[in-house]
């Protein structure tokens, strides 16, 4: 019976970590990396205003949330692009 309890409260203590580990901000790199888009592109919808950077010191970040808010924002694909 201890071993259940064991797991539950290793599960707990796991997705406690998860949720304090979770990024608040990322690099340009990063972002690149987690939205798969060119460089350009983002530093694109950062100067039309489109997507929030901030600053620290010389660092630009891009909010996790802003992050998430812009690429929600995208329009929907209404058809595959002809190849």
């Amino acid at each position: 019976m201890a071993e259940p309890r064991n797991r539950e409260a290793s599960a707990k203590r796991t997705e406690s970590t998860t949720e304090r580990s979770a990024k608040l901000a990322y690099s340009v790199k990063e972002a690149l990396e987690l939205v798969g888009l060119s460089r350009t592109s983002l530093y694109a919808a950062i100067g039309a205003k489109e997507l929030r950077a901030v600053k620290h010191h010389k660092k630009t970040l891009i909010l996790a949330e802003d992050l998430r808010a812009w690429l929600e924002k995208l329009p929907e694909m209404t058809s595959l692009p002809r190849e």
